[in-house]
């Protein structure tokens, strides 16, 4: 009896480290829904090949859990304050672990580029610069997050505006064209992630970020909200 129990004890804890790992990709997006984002309007701007379709939800799968995970491994003093039953807040992953999790997926995310060096050269540099970009938005030294309009604009430039200009790239179309609704894009999107930032205050605080909420206030920001949208 003692062995199962060991057994089972042992399987528990496996499940609960890989459902933590999975935990690690989720952020101010889910991980699918981030995704799915980025792969619509690459499909509505270029309607790519099935093979370059596929190729871009990978990319964009792994990226947003890169950028997620690496942007909880740097956050774990405010999400002590702001999550909880997460699993690095409760040990249940090391932030060593998370580390190398996080760079795994970051070396995946690179991996899956690796077509596009012979395909489109400037495909392939602008979707490195999106890896870049997730990195530095949270890298602790640069930390671009803790900048207010610089935080949400990274992420609304990961999620549809880069999107836009790898579908572009993709048929070889001038991406001014879609100038026009990158505009209200932008605005909406930027509305949403102030929105977020009212729920994170105090964690945001404690990191000693600067969003939107904290210059202005919550019933300000209720009002550029509006305004935004």
């Amino acid at each position: 009896i003692h062995p199962l129990k060991n057994i089972a004890a042992m399987n528990h804890d496996v499940l609960k480290r890989i459902l933590g790992f999975a935990a690690l990709t989720k952020s101010y997006f889910s991980l699918l829904t981030s995704t799915a984002m980025a792969s619509i309007t690459i499909m509505l701007v270029a309607n790519p090949q099935p093979s370059q379709f596929i190729n871009m939800v990978l990319f964009f799968f792994l990226s947003t859990a890169f950028l997620n995970s690496y942007n909880n491994l740097a956050d774990i003093k405010s999400d002590i304050l702001t999550k909880e039953n997460f699993p690095l807040t409760e040990g249940v992953i090391k932030p060593r672990q998370a580390a190398l999790f996080s760079a795994s997926v970051l070396l995946m995310a690179i991996i899956a580029l690796i077509p596009l060096v012979v395909q489109n050269l400037h495909l392939f540099f602008v979707l490195l610069f999106d890896l870049l970009l997730g990195y530095i938005y949270s890298f602790p030294k640069i930390r671009l997050k803790r900048y207010p309009v610089i935080k949400g604009s990274v992420l609304i430039t990961h999620t549809v505006l880069l999107p836009i200009v790898a579908g572009s790239l993709l048929i070889g179309k001038d991406v001014f064209t879609y100038g026009w609704i990158m505009v209200p894009v932008y605005l909406m999107g930027l509305a949403i992630h102030t929105v977020q930032d009212i729920g994170d205050v105090h964690g945001d605080l404690a990191m000693g970020d600067r969003t939107l909420p904290l210059i202005l206030g919550l019933k300000r920001s209720i009002w550029l909200v509006l305004a935004l949208l």
